[in-house]
């Protein structure tokens, strides 16, 4: 599967027995090389938790979610579903504009 920033997918990892839901956040350079097993991501909640570093988004088809920019997790490529359904959806570039601005005042960019 092709991945994408801005994209919501279904991610497995194993040993633990939940699915989550993640943003992709590395750029499209990044992302085109299969070989880079280990991708930037954000995990996708369904609730606020407060924190200032907080962004809300849309997605597609679900709704309002929110992601924490001072929570960056580094993702194995080959742990992210390949099946129907495990593309949830494509945040808007106005959302992604505003995750990348959050994770522009994690690192004081």
């Amino acid at each position: 599967m092709t991945l994408h920033y801005g994209g919501v997918y279904v991610y497995t990892p194993k040993g633990i027995n939940r699915e989550r839901a993640v943003l992709i956040v590395a750029a499209p350079g990044i992302l085109a090389h299969p070989n880079r097993r280990w991708i930037p991501a954000l995990e996708v909640k369904g609730h606020d938790d407060g924190d200032l570093l907080t962004v809300a988004i849309d997605v597609p088809g679900v709704g309002r979610r929110y992601v924490n920019a001072g929570n960056i997790q580094r993702i194995l490529r080959d742990w992210i579903g390949t099946g129907p359904g495990a593309h949830v959806g494509t945040v808007s570039a106005g959302d992604m504009e505003a995750v990348r601005d959050m994770l522009a005042a994690v690192f004081d960019l």
